[in-house]
């Protein structure tokens, strides 16, 4: 039978939804808490933002039913999968912190010659915080005509770096589709790490 637990989230800055690099950072805490460690073959995929509280419903090797989740999480742990529904609960989000992404961005270097972007690591923010707000800004630099909201839509590793330390993280640009998804390489000290995917949302 599947387990659910409830996230307790806050949103971050003058958000209004919860951030994408949380709810992964929460669904590896949960997963390691519940004794899956050294998760791998992780892809997460974010269907539609999340303006309530969410609650995570963990699969292991069982029959998946089909779901309209806000996103859906999956990994293998020693051989099992493991499959992770996020779904608002309609419950407030009551809690928000500050996020000064732009005190991190500050010291990143840019080159958008070779179209990459790479940060010392910063204390306060995770490592997908990290490669997402340098991905966000590496876009606003190559396509500063696209208009709209460039949100993260997805992630896919072949081992989890929620726990990693590294020197330097970097994100290489490598292509789009007509903005419905880009995609960009991520790397730890030059080392392949995974693939993340954003799209732009259009303004309204």
């Amino acid at each position: 039978m599947p387990t659910e637990f409830p996230l307790s989230l806050n949103f971050k800055g003058s958000r209004t939804y919860l951030q994408g690099p949380d709810i992964h950072d929460a669904v590896c805490d949960l997963l390691a808490a519940e004794g899956y460690s050294a998760i791998c073959k992780v892809d997460l995929i974010f269907r539609k933002l999340a303006e309530t509280q969410l609650k995570a419903t963990v699969y292991l090797d069982e029959a998946i039913p089909e779901s309209s989740a806000n996103a859906v999480f999956r990994c293998t742990f020693k051989d099992n999968q493991v499959t992770v529904f996020l779904n608002e609960t309609g419950d407030e989000v009551l809690g928000r912190v500050s996020y000064d992404e732009e005190s991190m961005i500050e010291k990143a270097t840019l080159d958008a010659g070779q179209r990459t972007i790479s940060v010392e690591p910063q204390a306060g923010f995770s490592n997908i915080e990290t490669v997402v707000s340098l991905n966000k800004t590496l876009l606003r630099a190559l396509f500063p005509e696209a208009t709209g909201r460039w949100i993260f839509t997805r992630l896919q590793l072949p081992s989890s770096i929620r726990h990693t330390t590294w020197r330097r993280l970097e994100v290489r640009f490598l292509d789009h589709s007509n903005f419905r998804i880009t995609r960009s390489k991520l790397f730890g000290d030059g080392v392949p790490l995974g693939t993340l995917y954003f799209s732009l949302l259009p303004s309204p």
